[in-house]
């Protein structure tokens, strides 16, 4: 079973086929979804496994990413590794290196579309046809990542082989360099990195807690900020203390994902 939704709608996916995947393995490529996050949601004896591809794949040219902890069988973990194969660059990776390789495979198309269209743009600054310009680009992008990946050469030596003494190309790398080309690269890879860490479900989930003590009401709420293992979808089960006329919460244990049998259906 193959779980390839939007973040936001994962808990419904799940609620809607939530039975048939007990005993099954379940393969997702939702983004920031970790695999133990979806274990929690899953039928007992369910087997997951949390992946990484990124847009390429359409042409088959991407690259996807294998989280090292899953509890796929030996068999299953084969199967899933040639289905991406088929389609790119494997590799497996350590969970905690998942936001890292989502930073820069998972947002690098970004990236390498905003270098083409900005080369297209000065190519048509210098007098080029708009559409043969975005081509070239392109396409030099192609070769270059194709020759570097085929010789195993350091991209700092395909930049040399480029750059002759006194030249147009290195005139061109002192004005890349002049704008910070390489430390905004660093940088964007950085915050994208980040952002996939503070944002595990898309949206930072935020547990309200209210109680009535005596015929007073108060309220409370904890968020991801200030606990970073809150998860969006799992149950809590909360204490609260009530100091003074301020209600806080003491403690938070999570409670295993259930389902409860009713006439006409299943509650979750």
């Amino acid at each position: 079973f193959v779980l390839a939704v939007k973040p936001v709608y994962v808990k419904d996916a799940l609620r809607a086929c939530y039975e048939g995947l007990a005993g099954k393995a379940v393969v997702s490529i939702v983004a920031g979804l970790s695999g133990a996050a979806l274990a929690k949601q899953l039928p007992e004896g369910t087997r997951c496994l949390q992946t990484m591809p990124n847009t390429p794949a359409m042409v088959n040219e991407g690259v996807t990413a294998l989280c090292e902890e899953n509890t796929l069988t030996k068999e299953e973990l084969d199967f899933v590794r040639r289905m991406f194969s088929a389609i790119g660059r494997v590799y497996t990776l350590p969970a905690r290196l998942i936001e890292a390789e989502s930073a820069v495979a998972g947002s690098g198309p970004a990236y390498a579309a905003m270098f083409i269209e900005a080369m297209a743009d000065g190519g048509v600054l210098l007098g080029l046809p708009r559409a043969q310009a975005m081509e070239m680009a392109a396409q030099t992008l192609i070769g270059t990542a194709k020759m570097m990946l085929e010789s195993g050469k350091h991209p700092g030596a395909i930049k040399d082989m480029v750059c002759s003494p006194g030249g147009t190309t290195i005139e061109a790398v002192r004005a890349l360099e002049k704008g910070a080309f390489r430390a905004s690269t660093i940088e964007a890879v950085v915050a994208a990195g980040e952002k996939a860490l503070v944002v595990p479900m898309a949206a930072k989930p935020t547990l309200a807690v209210t109680c009535t003590i005596d015929g007073e009401e108060f309220t409370t709420s904890i968020t991801a900020d200030t606990m970073p293992s809150l998860l969006a979808g799992v149950e809590y089960e909360i204490t609260l203390t009530v100091i003074g006329q301020e209600a806080v919460i003491s403690s938070v244990k999570e409670v295993p994902w259930t389902t409860t049998k009713v006439d006409g259906g299943t509650i979750f």
